[in-house]
């Protein structure tokens, strides 16, 4: 099947039409993801600052644990107040130490997000179409003429508008970093 000049002129048109848009998708994935980025940056050093705190605390409760130990001894503290705040200090290290646990998980979480923009270097133009002699000269090649020169062929007709269609395992991926795909055996 042999395509005209004006056919192949709407398709590579409407296949560059394609790739603008793919290329305006992509554009907003990447300013997408650069903001999930900057958040999970954002995140990530809010609980690097926490779990500062939280070690912090569980540093200082020992001391603060033998302060009140001193002060039971001395007398200063009844027992019972002393009971109080010996299950105060039990009850604030288990939670930090739960904290730190569950702060430690969203940070591995957050190191395994990955966000990758795109670069406009990943779209190619399609090729304008070739001059109508280049074209002319391979459909003469191309196609092997059992006829004598004096003999024509009927015109083909074309379709004014012509329609593609798609299926999703026709489509090229143009994304370097997905697995390529494996056709169905």
């Amino acid at each position: 099947m042999v395509l005209n000049d004006l056919t192949l002129e709407k398709l590579v048109s409407e296949i560059n039409g394609y790739k603008e848009k793919m290329r305006t998708i992509y554009e907003e994935y990447g300013r997408a993801s650069q903001d999930l980025q900057d958040r999970i940056n954002v995140l990530g050093y809010t609980l690097n600052e926490h779990l500062k705190e939280t070690k912090d605390q569980i540093g200082n409760t020992p001391q603060r644990l033998l302060n009140l130990e001193t002060k039971y001894v001395t007398g200063e503290v009844s027992e019972q107040e002393y009971r109080g705040q010996r299950e105060e200090f039990k009850g604030l290290l288990q939670r930090n130490l739960h904290s730190i646990e569950e702060i430690k998980d969203m940070i591995e979480v957050l190191t395994h997000i990955e966000t990758r923009p795109l670069a406009s270097a990943d779209f190619k133009q399609a090729n304008p179409p070739a001059p109508r002699t280049l074209i002319e000269e391979w459909a003469r090649n191309a196609v092997p003429q059992q006829a004598p020169a004096a003999t024509q062929q009927a015109p083909v007709s074309t379709p004014t508008s012509p329609s593609i269609k798609f299926s999703a395992s026709s489509i090229v991926s143009e994304r370097p970093w997905a697995p390529p795909a494996t056709p169905a055996t």
